[in-house]
This record gives C-alpha cells, structure tokens and sequence, in this order.
C-alpha cells in the first residue's frame, strides 16, 4: 500500500528538500545526454534495501519531481529509464537523477510505465514533432510508425472473421478481405474499383435525355441510343453479378456471420446488388398499381447509386479517416445540429409573423402574396440562410422579415 501511493506522487521543485533530501548535485552521467544530472539521493528512501526492485527512485524531470518503484520502471526493456534502473544506472546506482525534458510529456510516459498503455497528449497541447522527439528521447517506438507484427496482423484478422485453420474458407477470406495477402487479391480489389466506378458512370450516362427516351438518329462512336442503352445494361449486370458473387462468397468465408451481419460496410454493398433485384423482381409491365411500382423502383435506383458510392468509398483512405474523425467528433456535431435546429425553428416563427402582415394588409394590388405561408415554408428560408447559402427564390418584404432575415445570416456565422 505504501509503495503505490509514493509510486503515483509528485511534486514541486520547491520540495525537493522535503522529498528526497537531495544533498547536491553531482558529477554529469558519463556517456549520457548532457540533459541528464545525476543526482544523490537518501537511501531512506529505500522502503525495502534489500529488495532493488522494491526501493524508490526519485526522477526530477524539468523541475517536477516524480517518485517511482525500480521495478515500475522494469516493465518496459529497451527503453531510457529501463536502462537507468539496471545495476549500474543512474537511478539504480543514485536513487535520484535530473532530467532536464519537458516534465508535461512524462507525465504520459510514466504512465505508460505504469499501465502499459501510451496515450498520445490531447494535440491542442503538444505538437506532434514535440512529441516524437520526446518519446525518441525516452526510448521509446512511437506506435504511430510501429508497423504491426505478423502474430499482431493474424490476431486482428480472426477477429475480423478469418477462419482459424488453413482451409479453403481461409483462402476465400483472405481473397476477398486482405488485398497484400496475394496477387490475385490485389488483382480483385483493383477491379472492385473500377467496376464500382464504371457503375457510377454507367448510371450517370443512363439519364442523358438522347439514351433515355432512345432518340431516333442519335449516335455516339457509331453506336445509336439503343446499343449504348443495351451496352450500359449489359455492363450492369456484370457488375451486379461480381458484386454479388463477392457478397455471398464474404458471408461463406467470415467464421463471425452476426458480426459480419452488423458491419455497416457490408450493408453498403448490400446496398449495392439489391435494388437491381428488386427492379426485375417488381415490373411495371406486370403490376397494375404502376405508380407505386415506378415510385419503389425511382427508390430503388437512387438506394443503388448511394450504396455504389459508399462502396468506392470503402476502398479510400482518406474518407475512411474522415469516417474515424466524425465517429471521434460525434457529440460536438451533435451539439452543432442542435444549435442549428434551434436556429431554424426560431427563425422560421419569427419571418413567418413578420411576413403576416403583409398579406393582412394586402389591397388586391399587383404584387403577390407573401410567399411565407407556414411555419414549416419558412423553415426553407431559415435554413438556406442560416446555412449562409441564400438562393433568392424567397425574400421578405417587410422591414420586420428583412431584420429577421439579417439575424438569420448572422446567427449562421456564429453557429458555423
């Protein structure tokens, strides 16, 4: 009980006396950095002298002092104070020793010490190069440029879903999900892509106007609407197809079905093949209800070019990283869509009675009535506003709705 409450204190320069009665300092270490003192320390101190690993080190880092257990500081081999604790360091032979680095970062170095976790300081507080040139100091690997060991990479992967004995399922894992594993993985993953963005371009081209309604004489590369229409459907189903082929074959080769079920990854390429189903599956030819049927299939295709689009996502970094950061920021978003609604409805109450009286004092002129008929219209306004857009397709009319309309776009900057 002793032992931990001493290994988590730490104080002032200003105790130094009191702590660990420090008698002067001593010779630079031998062979060190010149940043580092040695220092002699009162050996009672020592909870326990016959046991080296028990005793207690005193480590003044930048004027701050720090109190630690010699075997805290075994924990980690290879690094800087692990090589002071052995016999014939500093803090073995010394008991004390000054530091002169920036005592901020040591506090999440020593704590790393002792959890054996390494938690990177909050960036508004350290710059990155401050604190890769700390922990290099330290001897310590940054895990930012600490690449993973292959016992590290298998582990993450059977937690992923990878089978755990060699087999065919762990080929067809490792086919689809770990493009380094083979040539041939590197090979479908570069065709993934271009097949999800031909996808795109294939959607795109299906509403030009001259293929949609087959225009009679048209001609693009010698090919008439009706082959390109043709051309872009068969280039559709290939895709569809391989898509499909790669979802089921996933699904077969993950040993975690329900974790694979609740990935929202896999549900974008779901996303991807279903509504092409769906669209043969529900013809407007063989359905009497047309208009429900045209409204789910409109549905449908948007439903496929959405889930197209989050699929070529998947394959880039940087939008996985922006994912990861909107993930991280998720409750300072939330409480800018707050502030935002707030605005919105403030807004839209106030230009809606400020534009009222305009068409309570409206005399059957030629102007138009005020285009501010509901809360909910004006809702448009104030968010178009807010959002500092402004279209121009609705503005106030009285000096009321114009101050409201200033406030409006104020507000928005504020919020921004």
């Amino acid at each position: 009980g002793v032992n931990a409450a001493v290994d988590g204190h730490y104080g002032s320069m200003r105790s130094l006396g009191s702590v660990g009665r420090i008698d002067s300092l001593a010779r630079k270490s031998g062979g060190r950095n010149k940043t580092i003192v040695r220092l002699r320390g009162d050996r009672k101190l020592n909870l326990k002298p016959g046991d080296d690993e028990e005793r207690i080190v005193t480590i003044n880092v930048g004027g701050r002092v720090y109190m630690t257990c010699i075997r805290t500081l075994l924990k980690l081999p290879g690094t800087l104070l692990y090589e002071m604790a052995q016999e014939g360091g500093e803090l073995y032979t010394d008991s004390a020793v000054f530091i002169d680095r920036d005592n901020r970062c040591f506090d999440y170095i020593l704590q790393y010490y002792r959890s054996g976790e390494l938690d990177m300081p909050p960036a508004a507080t350290f710059s990155e190069k401050l604190w890769t040139d700390e922990l290099k100091f330290w001897k310590i690997d940054d895990p930012a440029m600490k690449l993973p060991t292959a016992s590290e990479v298998d582990a993450l992967q059977r937690e992923l879903g990878k089978p755990a004995t060699n087999g065919l399922r762990r080929k067809l894992w490792l086919l689809w999900e770990d493009p380094q594993s083979s040539t041939m993985a590197k090979f479908l993953l570069g065709l993934s892509v271009f097949l999800s963005v031909g996808a795109v371009c294939t959607f795109v081209l299906e509403t030009q106007p001259s293929i949609r309604t087959l225009e009679v004489g048209y001609h693009f590369l010698g090919l008439s609407a009706v082959q390109i229409q043709d051309a872009l459907a068969m280039f559709e189903m290939v895709v569809i197809v391989f898509f499909s082929i790669e979802l089921v074959t996933r699904f077969i080769a993950t040993s975690k079905k329900l974790t694979f079920l609740r990935t929202p990854l896999n549900w974008m390429d779901a996303l991807t093949v279903l509504p092409f189903y769906l669209n043969y599956m529900l013809d407007p030819s063989n359905n009497n209800n047309n208009g429900t049927v045209v409204d789910i299939l409109r549905l449908a295709r948007l439903s496929r070019i959405l889930g197209l689009a989050l699929k070529l996502g998947k394959y880039s970094t940087g939008v996985r990283v922006l994912g990861r950061t909107m993930k991280t920021c998720i409750s300072e978003l939330g409480v800018l869509g707050v502030l935002l609604i707030m605005a919105v409805i403030i807004i839209s109450s106030a230009i809606y009675y400020c534009e009222s009286t305009y068409d309570i004092y409206y005399n059957g002129g030629d102007e138009a009535p005020s285009k501010f008929e509901s809360i909910s219209r004006s809702m448009y306004f104030s968010m178009i506003s807010v959002t500092t857009i402004g279209y121009g397709d609705l503005t106030p009319r009285t000096s009321c709705g114009e101050f409201v309309a200033c406030l409006a776009g104020l507000s928005g900057i504020f919020v921004l």
